[in-house]
């Protein structure tokens, strides 16, 4: 997810765009608040400082003195939403030279199949899209050979501008809409007007008039804007590969940009039709592959210009580095809603190595079990430790509670996890603040530590600015904010830094500009280094500090420490009453980080002599330490049993002894927390005082047992204060090493004199809960608030139930151990999870043209298909347990999945973090990828099982008060009060298993135990309950197979051997063997009841889909002679009258005329099919039509026919019956039978393509290109 607040207007409750669950789990999700400038009126600078901000990490200052270095010799890769190669202030860097040097989409949206190749006719070649293509005579291509894809445009189009695009050509299509009822209500007034004598035709034509009104009408309801389909054309000119797009879907190739790969042409287009996209290309795998190259966001380019954007004409725009050059590599896939993908991570860090970037810029991230662990993870700590690139990266948005940083910004230890800052100049320029204060930390950013006592914040930067946005949003320059802003700051801080540093032949390496940054940082005021870490970026100290230790033999190598004793923890993290009542003593291993390359000779002769020193007095440590090459430990004592209860942070620092002024060349990290003990078990209560952007944080040891809080918060009333304040409250609490994301809940509250706000959270007892009470940035003045939470316990004996069927149920015990609580249980299963095993699963090795490691490695990629049928349409969410969750601390992968109908087109596609997906009824494949880096490591995931969740009817599970009041049925369990320490039993029964379960299904579902109280505010039991799930088919009894009886082995009858012989000839191959189908045909024909059967099935084999108008007349001549066979009025006779079933010579005759009917029908609908395929312009083109008049005859009679035996309007003939309409010049009556079955019907060719052609028939332009575009996107395979 991306690291920016997108708000329209001034500094309001940050806005998630979509939301993947209740705490952490959104998809990117652009926190940017967005404010638009027009650009018109900067003149310099100083005038519009805050704007770009720079004079806080001063760069401004250092660039005053030294101009040149502003960035030129630096490039920097932008990982991100994509930045847009044609935004006005990234066309040149201020030394004249190209700004964005290569795109690249790592996510795979933008890529075309372009496999299938043509060869020119005429001038023109037929594209993927079915148009006419007209090739220019000026394109070089000696081969003759083109290449053609086809791209849907809403497949990879930004989010945001697929809804304005949607918004203004539906406007145009209501618009053509309209005007075509108008035309065909003045055709009716015209028939109406003219008082010429009407026949019979003439009065169904003016009725049909009437429908095609109708069904005009009722278009607008139906539509579904499918937006454009461009042709794409790929050939070799003997030089290189090139590719052009049909942006203006006019079929014109000569009226588009030729190009070729952005690297080495660095030209890009604009899609047509007021998209004002602008995009590149890149081609792969000798033509095969075409990458169309967009933004998938305005995310990126607003980053981009932030680190190195260059306005001549308007300095102020600058960005921090404007002689910087930008790489741009897309991560966020707009399928997912601009959520990063495994894939343009690794191939944004091959890029990376490939062009010497010197500077990852990455505003991503996501919520991380594991700090610092994963596969991704490894890679960045390669790329940073063996290629030197410099990692910068957001820690995140989901402040302000601790431990609260995201993967990898802030979890990483090879990155600079970058907080926000906002200054008093940021307030007046960016949010015209009326009393901007002094700079503090944004109210939202993420907070240290991590789950291992790393800080996870190493420096901050100012979080938000105005900046360049693509062209497509119809703005220059937006104002974003969010640790994404804070994180190309620093990136273009750091620019401007290399630049200085590369021009002064200065020796650095990630390490020492890390440390360098930290060791100049500026502490501010009232900014813990929770949020900032070390303290606000200064360039021009940190120029200064790397400038005069350049000459420290170990100035280029980083020292790591850990913690051995706590799981190699990379920091101590203090968090529960346990372990702070005693003081703790354990030791730090220090181990020098060289590169893998590095001489032996060098690595013996590191020695480096540390001073050791604690700053805070309950920290005890030596004084030194001696580190060589292979490490050395020291050991730490902390002390906080004499703390105040509270926050408390300490660094234990390690200086070079010979050199003491480098500053800390280790900083590690000891956080304690002190938290409260309750004197009364059941409730706190305190009054804080707040001014804006105070933080409040109070530690409580949540009481034994508790398992839920309420928690309620009073403005007082002040009459010099305002009436209303913005707050959040943050309550966290820590389970074992992972923040339990049901127990951390964020909420922006505006507080208000006159009303109370309550809350009901889960706590879970004995462990230490953060309540953090914030008061927003923004909402200016004090403020003084009473908070009281008060604790409650309904504790059962299970945490969660488990039920298998066959299960009588499970007896449960609820204690009240903290005060008196109602008890009211009930247990509901909400939630059907389907268990589908692998169908097919491989391993192959990616595209070496792509997919290489930039260590030179090959890239595998496991695919696991599986199937699945939908019953009705609806919502169902694909889960894969055993990885969902993992994205960056993943071992493997992660994955993603792509769902596909029947029909072959892709419908859903998600990854690791599973929200709802809506599919229609039928048959569905499931995809699953995960990338590895080996073969075996992959194998591991190929039997993982798929769960498809749904929701169902609540099914409530009988709760009584014993096992055997259950079997009794003695009734439930009401509203009971329970004192005080007394407790509660109670049995669950097993519900029955529905009869859509299948064995290994589960039903999922919560059990609650409390019960609301109108006395007091709260919610009256845990929120959410605890889970209980039901998994059908391990109880199920299976009945043993019945032993046959034994039997005398009796030879065939005749029958029987010639039933063995007829499907004998269902296998044979029509198509490749037909001399033996007849010859097998031709015998069984002259056995007394197969004659039909085999004249039915050649009839069927004759009639082949793809082979059907190749031999249209066979298909008729074969159905004649089964015609001439049947008895028509025997079966009528037959049918229509009663037949006494008990007469063995009656029944078997009504069996024998209803196969006979059976056969009849069959027969009469593919005569009928195929005599009026026989009229479609391509067969007449080629077969025309000798005796319309006797063929318009056959038709008729043959409609006629089948007309007595079924309701042609009925579905499996319906078709047939469009024919007959549209032959008599009812369209409307056709529109109609074919809207009613589209309506009420899964996606099926035949119709989409019948009401296209009538759309084509009856000129409604509109309609008719309306549903050619979804044709082609619907059936793909088609």
């Amino acid at each position: 997810m991306t690291f920016d607040f997108l708000i329209s207007n001034l500094p309001t409750v940050p806005l998630t765009i979509r939301k993947r669950d209740p705490m952490l789990r959104n998809t990117p999700f652009l926190i940017t608040l967005s404010i638009c400038l027009a650009a018109t009126g900067f003149a310099d600078e100083p005038n519009y400082r805050g704007v770009m901000p720079k004079v806080e990490i001063g760069a401004a200052r250092f660039l005053e003195k030294h101009p040149q270095y502003d960035g030129r010799g630096v490039k920097v890769a932008i990982f991100d939403t994509g930045v847009d190669p044609g935004v006005v202030g990234l066309w040149t860097t201020r030394d004249g030279n190209p700004k964005v040097i290569d795109v690249i989409d790592g996510t795979n949206s933008g890529d075309v199949d372009t496999t299938t190749i043509v060869k020119v006719k005429a001038g023109n070649i037929t594209g993927k899209t079915g148009r006419k293509l007209t090739i220019p005579a000026k394109w070089q291509n000696p081969t003759g050979e083109y290449r053609i894809g086809i791209k849907r445009a809403y497949d990879f189009f930004p989010g945001s501008l697929i809804g304005r695009l949607k918004r203004e050509r539906r406007k145009a299509w209501d618009e053509a809409n309209r005007q075509t009822i108008l035309q065909w209500q003045e055709k009716i007034r015209a028939w109406e007007a003219d008082k010429k004598p009407r026949t019979a035709e003439d009065r169904a034509y003016r009725g049909d008039l009437n429908e095609q009104l109708a069904q005009l009408k009722q278009a607008p309801r139906r539509y579904n804007e499918p937006g454009p389909l461009y042709d794409c054309v790929v050939f070799h000119d003997g030089q290189r590969w090139q590719a052009a797009v049909d942006t203006d879907e006019d079929g014109d190739m000569g009226d588009e940009k030729l190009m070729t790969n952005y690297r080495v042409s660095r030209q890009y287009a604009t899609f047509a039709h007021n998209s004002e996209l602008n995009f590149a290309l890149n081609i792969y795998d000798d033509g095969d592959l075409l990458s169309i190259v967009v933004d998938s966001g305005a995310h990126g380019t607003h980053c981009a210009g932030i680190v190195a954007g260059h306005y001549p004409e308007q300095p102020g725009l600058n960005g921090i580095a404007p002689g910087a050059q930008i790489i741009s590599v897309k991560i966020g896939d707009p399928r997912l809603g601009s959520m990063e993908v495994a894939s343009g991570i690794e191939r944004g860090l091959r890029a990376a190595v490939e062009h010497e970037i010197d500077i990852i810029s990455m505003s991503y991230g996501e919520y991380a079990q594991r700090p610092n662990t994963g596969r991704l993870v490894d890679k960045f700590t390669e790329v940073v430790n063996e290629h030197g690139i410099i990692y910068v990266a957001a820690a995140g948005n989901f402040g302000p509670a601790l431990t609260t940083t995201i993967a990898p910004g802030g979890t990483t230890t090879a990155a600079i996890g970058v907080g926000a800052l906002i200054s008093p100049e940021m307030m007046s320029a960016q949010y015209s603040t009326i009393k901007p204060y002094s700079g503090i930390g944004y109210t939202w950013s993420s907070r240290g530590p991590n789950f291992d006592g790393a800080l996870g914040v190493d420096i901050m930067a100012p979080g938000g600015a105005f900046a360049a946005v693509p062209k497509w949003t119809l703005h220059k320059q937006m104002q974003m904010n969010g640790t994404s802003m804070a994180t190309p700051n620093t990136s273009g801080g750091l620019a401007v830094l290399l630049s200085a540093l590369k021009a002064t032949k200065t020796k650095y390496s990630p390490h020492s500009i890390h440390r360098a940054i930290q060791n100049t940082a500026l502490k501010k005021a009232g900014v813990d280094a929770f949020v900032g870490g070390a303290g606000l970026l200064q360039v021009d100290a940190a120029f200064g500090h790397l400038v005069k230790h350049n000459a420290a033999s170990d100035e280029l190598i980083r020292v790591l420490a850990s913690v051995p004793t706590r799981n190699n923890d990379r920091g101590i993290y203090l968090r529960d009453r346990v372990e702070s009542e005693r003081p703790l003593s354990t030791s730090v291993q220090l181990k020098p980080l060289f590169r893998k390359d590095t001489p032996n000779t060098d690595r013996l002769s590191f020695e480096l002599l540390l001073n050791l020193k604690a700053t805070a007095d309950w920290v005890e440590v030596g004084d030194r330490v001696f580190l060589q090459q292979t490490g050395r430990r020291f050991p730490v004592r902390i002390d906080p049993t004499k703390l105040e209860p509270g926050l408390h942070y300490a660094e234990v620092h390690g200086f070079d002894a010979a050199h003491p002024d480098r500053g800390p060349l280790i900083r590690f990290p000891i956080t304690v927390i002190r938290p409260i003990t309750l004197t009364d078990s059941t409730y706190w209560a305190d009054t804080l005082d707040f001014k804006a952007g105070n933080v409040a944080r109070r530690f409580i040891h949540v009481p034994e047992n508790a398992t839920w809080a309420d928690i309620t918060l009073r403005l007082m009333d002040d009459p010099e204060a305002a009436r209303s304040r913005h707050f959040v409250m943050h309550t966290t609490q820590i389970q074992p090493r992972q923040l339990d994301r049901g127990m951390n809940q964020q909420r922006h509250i505006t507080l208000k004199t006159d009303a109370p706000t309550h809350q009901s959270i889960t706590v879970e007892g004995g462990h230490t809960m953060e309540v953090c009470l914030a008061q927003f940035w923004s909402s200016l003045g004090n403020s003084q608030v009473d908070v009281r939470i008060e604790f409650h316990s309904l504790r059962p004996s299970h945490s969660q139930i488990a039920l298998n069927e066959g299960d009588d149920g499970i007896a449960v015990e609820v204690a009240a151990d903290i005060r008196p609580e109602t008890i009211q249980p009930k247990a509901t299963l909400t939630r059907w999870r389907q268990l589908v095993r692998t169908r097919q699963s491989k391993v192959s090795m990616l595209s070496k043209s792509r997919d290489t490691q930039f260590n030179g490695r090959p890239t595998y990629q496991l695919v696991n298909v599986y199937e699945f049928t939908n019953a009705n349409a609806g919502s169902v969410t694909p889960r894969f347990p055993s990885s969902d969750g993992f994205f960056y601390d993943a071992p493997g992968g992660p994955h993603i999945w792509f769902i596909c109908d029947e029909a072959g087109r892709a419908v859903a596609t998600n990854d690791v973090f599973p929200s709802p997906v809506r599919l229609g009824k039928g048959t569905h494949t499931l995809e699953l990828q995960i990338r590895g880096d080996s073969e075996d490591a992959l194998r591991k995931y190929a039997s993982m099982p798929l769960y498809l969740e749904r929701s169902i009817g609540a099914v409530t599970l009988p709760i009584s008060r014993s096992r055997i009041a259950a079997r009794q049925a003695a009734g439930g369990i009401g509203r009971v009060l329970l004192s005080r320490g007394a407790r509660q039993s109670m049995f669950v029964s097993a519900p029955r298993a529905p009869g859509y379960a299948r064995p290994g299904d589960v039903l999922l579902g919560t059990i609650s135990y409390g019960s609301s109280n109108d006395q007091r505010a709260g919610s009256g039991k845990r929120p959410g309950g605890y889970p209980i799930r039901f998994t059908v088919g391990t109880g199920r009894e299976t009945k043993p197979a019945a032993t046959p009886p034994l039997t005398t082995k009796k030879p065939l009858s005749d029958a029987a051997l010639h039933d063995i012989e007829f499907s004998e000839l269902k296998r044979v191959n029509f198509e490749a063997d037909r001399e033996g189908f007849d010859k097998l045909a031709n015998e069984l024909s002259q056995i007394d009841g197969f004659t039909l059967k085999v004249l039915a099935l050649r009839l069927e084999r004759l009639d082949n889909v793809k082979l059907r108008k190749t031999r249209l007349p066979e298909v008729v001549k074969a159905a004649d002679e089964i015609l001439k066979r049947i008895d028509q009025d025997a079966i009528a006779k037959q049918f229509g009258s009663n037949v006494n079933l008990n007469d063995k010579d009656d029944a078997a005759n009504r069996r024998r005329l209803g196969e006979q009917r059976t056969v009849l029908i069959d027969t009469l609908y593919r005569k009928g099919r195929a005599l009026g395929y026989m009229e479609l312009p391509d067969v007449i083109s080629k077969h025309p039509i000798t005796n319309p008049a006797a063929h318009d005859k056959a038709f008729e009679e043959n409609f006629n026919q089948l007309r007595r035996w079924v309701n042609t309007t009925d579905k499996e003939y319906v078709l047939l019956h469009i024919r007959r309409d549209r032959r008599k010049n009812r369209n409307g009556a056709a529109l109609k039978w074919l809207n009613k079955y589209i309506d009420s019907s899964e996606p099926y060719y035949w119709y989409h393509k019948k009401r296209r052609d009538v759309y084509e028939s009856l000129g409604w332009q509109h309609l008719h290109n309306h549903e050619s575009r979804w044709l082609v996107i619907r059936f793909p395979n088609k």
